[in-house]
């Protein structure tokens, strides 16, 4: 799924999931393709800035907000909702 940023491997081993980015250029992505901008959500658009507020803090609401809005509504989002659903149940999400 590159058009999504995501790369899955099946192996005898076990998944891999990836992201081809960054988590932040991942949020980003999801954002703006929801037209939202993460001001809204008490974070900055640059993924260094991103990457630093997110790592400096404790699990927060205004983050738990964010990601449940992304995965509501954001394609991104969803599709790797539905990948780590199948492959916990050990299927092969591709």
């Amino acid at each position: 799924m590159p058009d999504l940023g995501i790369t899955i491997l099946c192996l005898d081993q076990g998944i891999v999931i990836a992201l081809e980015n960054r988590l932040e250029d991942f949020i980003i992505a999801s954002a703006k393709e929801m037209g939202i901008s993460l001001n809204e959500y008490g974070f900055s658009n640059d993924v260094d800035s991103l990457h630093l507020e997110i790592s400096r803090m404790r699990t927060s609401e205004k983050l738990l907000r964010l990601l449940e809005d992304l995965t509501k509504r954001s394609r991104r989002f969803k599709e790797l909702r539905e990948i780590l659903r199948r492959a916990e149940k050990g299927e092969c999400p591709i």
